[in-house]
């Protein structure tokens, strides 16, 4: 039987390379985090199950806005998204995610960023887990924006990148009112 850990990795690469005859050629970042052993059963229990990883969308609105999300018990923002559902694709999954959190019809326009997670068992070194996390990039299409109550504190049209962010890496992507202020 193929390990959890080459299964999972065998996966994600498949995913990587679907995407890029998809979407066109973008760089995949690896990164390593450590999880607890509860956590981590939780991410293989997924993975056995057909889901795996999570997506989300850069939405843009016609002004050029983007639309974040800050979380309930999160100080920074992000791009609404969340978990990828058995056996849905990830393009679904970013579309469900925004219109639960947000009440927003997205439609994806392309890739913003691809993340090969390395997700370690922080009790035991030796168990470990891949997962992709997507953003796709995509436009507003319909509906008004109102935060989902169980999950969601506040949502809001962005024209730069706001000081507090969940992660890092959310300062490099585009925000299109501010490449035009930019120019």
């Amino acid at each position: 039987m193929e390990s959890l850990q080459k299964s999972s990795e065998d996966k994600v690469d498949e995913l990587i390379a679907e995407l890029k005859s998809d979407y066109g050629e973008f760089h995949a970042k690896e990164k390593e985090w450590k999880v607890s052993a509860d956590g981590f059963e939780t991410e293989a229990e997924n993975f056995r199950n057909g889901g795996y990883g999570g997506a989300g969308i850069w939405l843009t609105n016609n002004n050029g806005e983007v639309l974040l999300v800050k979380n309930k018990g999160d100080e920074g923002w992000s791009d609404p998204g969340g978990h990828q559902e058995n056996e849905e694709s990830f393009e679904e999954a970013a579309k469900r995610e925004t219109k639960e959190e947000t009440g927003v019809e997205a439609q994806i326009t392309g890739i913003e960023a691809v993340d090969k997670i390395k997700l370690q068992n922080e009790e035991n070194e030796d168990k470990v887990l891949y997962n992709p996390i997507i953003v796709f990039k995509g436009k507003y299409v319909s509906g008004h924006p109102e935060p989902q109550q169980s999950e969601i504190k506040q949502l809001k049209w962005w024209d730069k990148h706001p000081e507090k962010v969940l992660y890092e890496d959310l300062k490099q992507f585009t925000i299109p009112a501010k490449e035009e202020e930019d120019q």
